[in-house]
């Protein structure tokens, strides 16, 4: 019915325009609209400096007035134009031919204006109708029912449903030009906009791991934010929002989502596994796994007494136990650290291990009186040897390891890669593997360090 409506809308008001106008100012007009229409896009982006700063609160005025208004301005100025060239033909029949003549030819006028200005109607229905096809496959999909739309979008929603309903869909889909990748996009926009729980998968999708920290894009995790979606806020409220707008103002953000590959997206919000990336299991985030770290690098030390293991665990766990690992899908991975103590390397990572003290000495007159002590008759008289003092412990020195910084990655097989560690963390490269148990696993047997990783949340 709305599409029905507006094209009977169209019809009138050019319709009446172009007989008011007569034939000659209406087919200047038909070629202002021809024109306006070619040049609307180019003057539009210039027009886009000024009216930024006219619909600064509006995203959706702040793309559609710019071409509006090159729109409007071109028309109006050929338009104009048609005044100058209807004057002198008005001027000849007014003055030089008789009454009957120039009632013929107003009778002519009118009506030739008529149909040129119905021919406008037309074609500015279809232009403005394929704007509405595209622009309202994305509005249609991301606006509920009783969401508080501004009333422009509200109909376009209506009229897109509409056009589907009615079956005009496919009249504007032979003359629409928009990319397959916006379709595309509107669909993603619609799964997420349906099934707000999907949202919470996004950060973890692997290509968008390197810009979680982003301020722009942490916004998708305010609880306001969440909110909006979980109330089905329309589309405008969204993009409007204090979190939406920087989102896409920032063009390096919104580069990489328009980058993103839609398929193997969706598969992974639908099921939480990404086709493009199943193969690549280091993907992700990590944290260190102290326990299983500990084990691991005891045996790298072979046999160490209960007192170098307890130096061992203090040392691990307090310089190690906050390291986070962040591996990324451009084949590198960062490294970032909780812990109160930095590594400094061996000297300041070691710790000397008290030995154990003896057992307290016995009163003497306790030992006179129960013979403890004295050599048992027959048993020789070679004097007690005394005991030699306990030396320390040998002391536990941790490798220096860079807590914070960027490393590489390479897949080489199956469950196997090569890890280059940050600048500062020892050895150039190290073995890693995803063992049975889902834990990566870093073995430097020259510096006998091990670190094990577990998925981190």
């Amino acid at each position: 019915m709305y599409v029905w409506l507006f094209a009977l809308l169209f019809a009138m008001i050019f319709g009446a325009l172009g007989y008011g106008s007569g034939a000659i100012r209406t087919a200047v007009a038909l070629l202002g609209t021809l024109i306006a229409l070619a040049v609307m896009a180019p003057l539009g982006n210039l027009l886009h400096g000024i009216t930024d700063r006219m619909t600064a609160d509006n995203l959706v005025l702040q793309y559609g007035l710019p071409y509006f208004l090159a729109f409007v301005f071109v028309w109006l100025a050929v338009y104009g134009l048609g005044f100058l060239a209807h004057h002198p033909v008005m001027i000849h029949f007014k003055y030089r031919e008789d009454d009957a003549t120039r009632e013929g030819f107003n009778r002519v006028n009118q009506a030739g204006g008529l149909v040129i200005g119905l021919l406008i109607g037309m074609i500015l229905f279809f232009a403005v109708g394929k704007r509405v096809y595209a622009g309202g496959y994305l509005t249609a999909q991301t606006t509920g029912e009783g969401a508080n739309e501004p009333t422009l979008v509200k109909l376009g929603t209506a009229i897109r449903r509409h056009m589907d309903s009615s079956g005009w869909d496919k009249a504007f889909a032979a003359l629409d030009e928009t990319p397959a990748r916006f379709y595309e996009i509107s669909d993603m926009l619609g799964l997420l906009y349906e099934n707000p729980a999907a949202h919470e998968r996004l950060r973890d999708y692997p290509p968008y791991l390197e810009y979680e920290d982003k301020a722009e894009f942490t916004e998708f995790g305010a609880e306001d934010f969440k909110d909006l979606l979980k109330n089905k806020a329309g589309f405008s409220s969204v993009i409007n929002s204090a979190h939406g707008r920087p989102l896409l103002g920032n063009q390096e953000l919104v580069d990489a989502l328009l980058k993103t590959d839609l398929k193997d997206l969706e598969a992974y919000l639908r099921t939480g596994v990404a086709p493009k990336y199943a193969d690549e299991k280091i993907l992700g985030r990590w944290r260190i796994d102290v326990s299983s770290g500990l084990l691991q690098t005891r045996r790298l030390h072979g046999t160490i007494s209960p007192k170098e293991f307890a130096a061992m665990r203090m040392i691990y766990s307090a310089v190690l136990g906050g390291l986070r690992l962040k591996v990324l899908t451009d084949g590198r991975f960062v490294t970032s650290s909780a812990a109160s103590k930095p590594a400094e390397g061996s000297d300041a990572a070691a710790a000397p291990v008290a030995a154990v003290p003896g057992p307290p000495a016995m009163d003497p007159s306790l030992s006179a009186r129960y013979g403890i002590g004295r050599a048992r008759p027959g048993a020789g008289g070679a004097p007690a040897v005394a005991a030699a003092p306990v030396a320390p412990a040998t002391q536990f020195k941790l490798p220096k390891v860079n807590l914070n910084g960027v490393g590489s990655w390479k897949h080489t097989e199956g469950n196997k890669y090569r890890v280059k560690l940050p600048d500062g963390g020892g050895a150039a490269e190290l073995d890693a593997t995803i063992n049975d148990l889902g834990r990566l696993v870093m073995p430097n047997p020259a510096q006998k360090l091990a670190l094990v990783f577990v998925r981190a949340g």
